[in-house]
């Protein structure tokens, strides 16, 4: 039967779906749950979409129905709702929807970068968001990950292409490089799930000598780990700077 992950995403969303199959082996499904969000306009505040993703009912039902399926583990898949969330807020959801998921492990984005930076024993990190999250999220992006613990060497927009599908790797790879020699960091995560550059990451690695981490590169780590019996890991204490 192979390996069955659930994803749950933004109705109007497609790179993680993507993202996911390019990293997936033969054996591996994704299975995904869309949950419905207002239409996106110019009068929206930053965040709107974040909470409404994690408005109940939506976010729980999405949930359950991936439960319903019997996959083998669960991932929110939508890195913006835990900046506007902060950690706690996000501890919150999980701890609210977690009787839906009938004991299959379930994660977010952000959590599973969190841990995958652990592992790698990262302190340093310059933080890079795509074109299309305002500059609100990307300082609630710094913040986020500066609150877990982690010296936040930079973090700033990539300048390139507004549309996910149209993103040049050429011009992405030298704005790393740029960001690397100018910051010095441990690591580079590429955060956002809709920033599909994971097929990236082993170029980037060996041009700059620093760990590359996307949020689903990050997501599929967690997921499999999860989805193999291992006992899913905790955040543990952020490094003291």
């Amino acid at each position: 039967m192979g390996t069955r992950l659930g994803i749950i995403i933004p109705a109007e969303d497609v790179g993680q779906e993507s993202e996911l199959q390019f990293l997936a082996t033969p054996e591996v499904r994704i299975h995904t749950a869309r949950v419905q969000t207002p239409e996106r306009t110019a009068s929206q505040r930053p965040g709107d979409i974040a909470r409404a993703f994690v408005t109940p009912p939506r976010l729980d039902d999405a949930v359950a129905s991936l439960a319903q399926a019997s996959v083998d583990a669960i991932a929110c898949a939508f890195t913006s709702s835990a900046y506007v969330l902060r950690a706690e807020g996000e501890d919150a959801v999980l701890d609210r929807v977690s009787p839906r998921t009938a004991g299959i492990p379930l994660v977010t984005s952000s959590v599973a970068v969190r841990l995958a930076l652990e592992e790698l024993g990262v302190q340093r990190v310059s933080i890079l968001h795509p074109p299309w999250f305002d500059v609100t999220l990307d300082e609630l992006g710094a913040a986020y990950f500066d609150a877990a613990g982690f010296e936040v060497a930079s973090h700033g927009r990539f300048t390139g292409a507004p549309e996910p599908r149209r993103i040049d790797a050429s011009d992405l790879i030298d704005y790393v490089e740029g960001v690397v020699s100018a910051h010095s960091p441990d690591a580079v995560v590429l955060a956002g799930n809709e920033f599909a550059v994971t097929r990236l990451i082993p170029a980037l690695q060996q041009m700059l000598g620093v760990h590359v981490v996307t949020s689903n590169q990050a997501l599929y780590q967690w997921l499999m780990q999860a989805a193999a019996g291992n006992p899913p890991p905790s955040v543990t204490t952020a490094p003291q700077k």
